[in-house]
Parts: C-alpha cells; sequence; structure tokens
C-alpha cells in the first residue's frame, strides 16, 4: 500500500459566501493508495482516476464503480444533492430490535398441511372407529378437519388409534383436542407417539373445555394417537376430536 503525505482541503469544495469566494485553510493529511475491494470472492478493479484510498483510518471507496459492481444504477439529484442508487437485489428487512418484545410468529405464516389428511390408518377394539371429518362442534366452536375417535363399548380397557404418516418433514403439530358436542359423557385418555415414544398425554372429562396442543415433532416419521377410557362411568357413545395442523 503506498502512502502519500501532503495537502488536502478540509472541505472538498469551495463556499461562495457573501459575495466572497471562502477556501478552508489547508491541513496536513496522509492518505494511503493500494486498497483492495473484493465482492463476493471477486476483486474489483478500478480505474486510476477512482482508486479507493485510506485517510484517517477510514476507507473512502467511489460509488459508482461499487454499485456497478453490485448491479445498481447510479444517479445523482441536483435539487437535493443526494446520490441515487437503484436496482439490484431488494433490500433485506432491518434486524429486530433485541431490546423489544417481538410478537410470536403465528403457525399460519408457515407452510402447513391438515393433520387428519396424513392419517392412512386406523381401527379400535369392538364398538370403536375413528373417522375423519370436515369439520366438529366442539364446546360451542367449529373446528375443521377433525379426526373423530368414537367408542361405544363400555368395556375401560377400550383403545381407539388412527396412524398418521409425517415422513420427517414437519416439526410442529398444533391443533385442539375435545369432547364432540351431543355425543357421549364418557371420560377418556389420549396418548400421542412419535416414532413410539409418548410425546403426550392428558385425561379428559366430559364437562372440560377443549385442549390446546403444541407439540414439536421435528425428525418423527409417524404419529400414533390413542384415544381410551378411563373408567366405565358414563353413558351414550362417546366421541372425542382432534382437529389439527402439521406445520413445517
Amino acid at each position: 500500500m503506498s502512502t502519500i503525505r501532503g495537502f488536502v482541503l478540509g472541505v472538498l469544495a469551495t463556499v461562495l459566501f457573501s459575495g466572497t469566494l471562502v477556501m478552508a485553510n489547508p491541513v496536513l493529511r496522509e492518505i494511503a493508495f493500494g486498497v483492495n475491494v473484493s465482492i463476493n470472492g471477486k476483486i474489483i478493479r478500478f480505474e486510476q482516476d477512482e482508486q479507493p484510498f485510506v485517510m484517517e483510518e477510514r476507507t473512502f471507496l467511489p460509488v459508482r464503480a461499487i454499485a456497478y459492481a453490485l448491479g445498481l444504477e447510479v444517479g445523482w439529484d441536483a435539487e437535493t444533492s443526494t446520490v441515487l442508487l437503484t436496482g439490484g437485489a431488494q433490500s433485506p428487512p432491518p434486524s429486530p430490535d433485541p431490546e423489544q418484545p417481538q410478537p410470536p410468529v403465528s403457525p399460519e405464516s408457515v407452510q402447513s398441511s391438515s393433520f387428519s389428511a396424513a392419517m392412512f390408518d386406523s381401527g379400535g377394539g369392538l364398538g370403536g372407529s375413528v373417522t375423519a371429518l370436515p369439520s366438529v362442534s366442539m364446546f360451542g366452536s367449529s373446528f375443521e378437519n377433525a379426526v373423530v375417535y368414537q367408542s361405544t363399548s363400555t368395556g375401560a380397557n377400550l383403545r381407539v388409534f388412527s396412524m398418521h404418516n409425517l415422513n420427517g418433514r414437519y416439526s410442529r403439530l398444533v391443533g385442539t383436542i375435545g369432547r364432540v358436542d351431543g355425543s357421549g359423557s364418557r371420560d377418556i385418555i389420549y396418548t400421542i407417539f412419535g416414532d413410539g415414544t409418548i410425546l403426550a398425554q392428558h385425561e379428559m372429562t366430559a364437562n372440560d373445555a377443549p385442549v390446546s396442543i403444541d407439540i414439536d415433532v421435528t425428525g418423527v416419521s409417524l404419529i400414533r394417537i390413542e384415544v381410551g377410557r378411563t373408567n366405565t362411568q358414563g353413558s351414550g357413545t362417546a366421541e372425542y376430536a382432534v382437529a389439527a395442523r402439521l406445520y413445517r
């Protein structure tokens, strides 16, 4: 890197003030040339009259040459004394302030699939069945794409199940589990398995409000949900539903 010591004006332009041409007092500055600039691994070649340099530990680069290397057009707005750079890739959004609380990411903002659509097998004992329905009502609210687990048997050991193929493509299972409005009053326990490991388990009574679930299923290939009776109490055909979506 070559160094030149000489007189450099404290301002880069003369100023006309009250009809008199005024120039700043010259001061001694050290300028170092030979600065190399690399953009994405490519060294930029500069013309002789636009060489970058270092002065007072600051590096000065020619705007036009750098802009062209980045695929930008260069303009000049004389009215506002503004250099205009246009084109190229869209600027990224500003980084969030780490001191400010950030809003939670909505599951709807990422790619998702219906959990019921991933069901490929189901079954149960005598008096049990599993059905995928476009919508159900739980606790007075409507839920779409539900898997309904129905039991009419009086046996306390009844288990009905559904199998869902994820192929390791999802990271979250988000939804709601609850008793279908108008169905029987039997209590149940549900268990959610991921590749044979219990991911969630919860007991519910007929009077409980629906329960929200948000389960990490990263890397899971197969989900199995079992719904079973906790006792022989209650009456009627009990129906509990899982209305959920899978998110990548």
